[in-house]
């Protein structure tokens, strides 16, 4: 409503309910008719329908990296965006726990905050120029 959030409903700002302060009255008012809180309640109806389905989708179409991710996630807690990656590029759970038990044989990873404590860079601190010299 506060969005233009479809083609029916069009570009147009509904607004939103307004917080209630003290003394104000607590019944909510609208700035639009019955008729067009219908369609609205249509709309938003038909998007989480819609999009429930192409999340169904999606997940049906990843479900051997989505169990991958579970398992994984069940063994060890945490996975980090390297896990990830290799998930969705198709590695085994025996490949990933290679790999996880590697960087754990080598001292470990450190999380982002850990590596700024110890004024190390990571991905998001580094300059351009950094990130091309590795």
């Amino acid at each position: 409503t506060e969005w233009g959030m479809s083609e029916k409903v069009g570009p147009i700002n509904y607004g939103s309910e307004k917080e209630v302060f003290v003394g104000r009255d607590m019944a909510s008012h609208s700035n639009y008719s019955d008729d067009t809180a219908f369609i609205i309640d249509e709309e938003i109806k038909r998007i989480i329908e819609e999009n429930l389905l192409r999340a169904r989708e999606i997940l049906s179409k990843k479900r051997k990296e989505l169990d991958t991710m579970a398992r994984l996630l069940v063994e060890r807690e945490t996975i980090y965006a390297e896990e990830v990656d290799m998930i969705m590029s198709g590695k085994s759970v025996d490949e990933i726990n290679a790999y996880i038990d590697e960087i754990e044989k080598s001292g470990g990873r450190l999380n982002p905050l850990e590596k700024m404590q110890k004024g190390e860079k990571t991905e998001e601190t580094k300059t351009e120029e950094e990130k091309t010299q590795e």
